[in-house]
């Protein structure tokens, strides 16, 4: 097995990765989709190039996604014109869908970082008068203490945003700026730690002082979704039940209407956020479900 790689951190992934082939590749002449040309290469060597190829094709907002870009697809079919290419997207997740105790041990670990950061650090923190990248870099100070090696998230940083950046519809890559947190503002956070590439993703939301009738309403319409959300994540469900019993109940508070309408990331793993975060429809109401093994 061989691990092809960016020149400038040849020498550093050489001396830390588990693999002893490690190939530096750069966008220079003779190098560039040095990755492509050796599995091509493979592919030849091993008399596959005229039988079906798995390929992982798509497209996401997020920058880690595995994906191949459309220069690698062209290279492909351009070198394997008798192969057929096939999105091996759906099995290379359901690869992913099981996890063994130690990537089960790795996610925890990436969870309790979050944990930390938001309930003992910065729900502590935060004050008035602070600006929303103060009030985040003090968790992602708590990340980084705990161990976490990257912000996976789609902006490719902490979100936050405090009173009327609350309120965007769908609101969901808001990055911290200078805005000064004031008294009555409602105020989000969104952590992301990510540890030996397993990942978190924790959102909390704030009062800063005592809330309006209207603003406690949107509280326990929150909490109480959230506990509809986890009660039902357990063995035997599907997710089509589980979107199914949160919609109930926010259509009861009357908070349907503002909802996005789709949840999950992905198989907890770098690069492997393809097909799970997807807008819940009757098609893949019932695809996945929870099995204790």
């Amino acid at each position: 097995m061989e691990l092809i790689n960016f020149l400038i951190d040849q020498e550093r992934v050489q001396a830390e990765f588990w693999l002893s082939q490690v190939t530096a590749y750069a966008p220079l002449p003779g190098m560039d989709m040095i990755d492509i040309a050796r599995a091509i290469q493979q592919i030849k060597t091993n008399g596959w190039q005229n039988g079906k190829i798995g390929v992982e094709l798509g497209h996401s907002p997020r920058g880690n996604t595995g994906y191949l870009t459309s220069t690698e697809y062209e290279l492909l079919n351009e070198h394997l014109q008798e192969a057929e290419f096939i999105n091996a997207n759906a099995v290379i997740d359901q690869a992913g869908y099981i996890k063994d105790p130690e990537e089960i041990m790795l996610m925890q670990q990436a969870t309790a970082m979050a944990d930390s950061a938001i309930d003992s650090l910065v729900g502590e923190s935060i004050a008035v008068g602070m600006t929303e990248a103060e009030a985040v870099g003090i968790g992602e100070m708590e990340l980084r203490r705990l161990g976490s090696e990257y912000h996976w998230a789609v902006t490719g940083s902490t979100e936050a945003a405090s009173g009327y950046r609350t309120a965007y519809n769908m609101c969901g890559t808001t990055q911290p700026t200078d805005k000064i947190l004031q008294a009555g503002d409602n105020f989000i956070v969104d952590l992301h730690p990510l540890y030996r590439t397993f990942m978190s993703d924790l959102s909390h939301n704030f009062i800063l002082g005592k809330p309006t009738p209207e603003q406690q309403k949107l509280c326990d319409a929150y909490l109480s979704a959230a506990k509809t959300l986890v009660s039902h994540l357990k063995t035997g469900n599907t997710i089509g039940q589980v979107w199914n019993a949160v919609n109930d109940d926010l259509t009861q508070t009357g908070y349907v209407q503002h909802a996005v309408p789709f949840f999950g990331h992905g198989l907890g793993v770098l690069g492997g956020m393809n097909g799970i975060h997807q807008s819940v429809t009757a098609k893949n109401l019932q695809g996945l479900f929870w099995k204790k093994t």
